[in-house]
């Protein structure tokens, strides 16, 4: 039965990339070209995605709402989500970023108190991330001993390296990168920057390059924290 399957997926992966082939050799001069392109790594790869992403998302929706969800998939709206869902599902590069994409999309089509375009706007937002982001994102929520368990579990990912005076290229690189994903986070708006409060009598601390108060770590935002609830991350829970 199984090999059955796999047979049929491989066919139809085969007539998709004919029908892509196709149109794509039609195109004068970089046709052609994609074309080998498509054929030689697109349907293969990105289809095979796309058929996980949707194996994960029927996997999460609750048998007694499928009925539901089946009818409401109909819908143009859910139609738009699942495309987008499916245009993320392609490019995915692991199957945790499936089932963060997988996630997403059935928390939209089962939450009926919420409005399809903040789930458009939390699927945009999932796309700038990196996985590495998402785990840093999620290092920040729930209690202090959430937080401490959590960085064990993935540490040397999702704590900063440390660096001194001493350290090698490769360690000052490391924590270049590591600064520039909680950056990114910052600038989305999932983690805000937090400010040392001076205490009483002392004055406060600027940074000689920016002119402004220097920096004493990051706090989760609200949206932060929407976004790990939309993909089921969320160490609150």
């Amino acid at each position: 039965m199984n090999k059955e399957k796999n047979n049929l997926e491989v066919k139809r992966n085969d007539r998709i990339a004919s029908a892509l082939k196709a149109t794509l050799g039609a195109i004068p001069y970089l046709g052609p070209l994609a074309a080998e392109i498509v054929g030689n790594l697109i349907p293969n790869q990105r289809v095979e995605r796309i058929v996980s992403f949707v194996r994960a998302l029927e996997a999460k929706i609750d048998p007694e709402e499928r009925a539901k969800v089946q009818a409401k998939m109909l819908e143009e709206k859910s139609i738009d989500l699942m495309e987008d869902g499916f245009l993320q599902a392609a490019r995915a590069l692991s199957e945790e970023r499936i089932e963060y994409i997988a996630s997403l999309v059935k928390n939209g089509l089962t939450d009926e108190d919420s409005e399809h375009i903040a789930y458009k706007k939390l699927l945009s937002i999932l796309a700038e991330l990196n996985d590495i982001e998402v785990l840093i994102l999620t290092s920040y929520s729930g209690g202090i001993m959430q937080q401490r368990d959590f960085q064990r579990k993935h540490q040397g990912i999702v704590t900063a390296p440390p660096v001194h005076l001493g350290s090698s290229q490769e360690e000052v690189d490391k924590h270049a990168i590591y600064e520039a994903h909680k950056a990114n986070l910052a600038h989305l708006g999932l983690l805000k920057i937090r400010f040392r409060q001076p205490r009483r009598g002392e004055s406060p601390e600027f940074d000689d390059k920016t002119g402004m108060m220097k920096a004493s770590g990051y706090d989760i935002t609200d949206l932060g924290r929407l976004l790990l609830r939309s993909i089921d991350q969320s160490e609150e829970d």
